[in-house]
């Protein structure tokens, strides 16, 4: 066996190439959020607040 026999001439084909695949899209950056409105300072009222420990 000599290397002629492994060079495909009997009705062989070559492998073809791959189809080199194009560049990716290059996604753009993120849609910045907008910033979450900053709450302002709680009301003050003349009762203690609910929300705090009773006492």
């Amino acid at each position: 066996m000599g290397p002629e026999d492994l060079t495909p001439r009997h009705g062989g084909r070559t492998a073809e190439p791959l189809p080199i695949a194009g560049p990716l899209p290059i996604p753009g950056p993120p849609p910045i959020p907008e910033p979450l409105p900053i709450p302002g300072p709680p009301p003050i009222a003349g009762r203690p607040r609910t929300s705090g420990p009773v006492g």
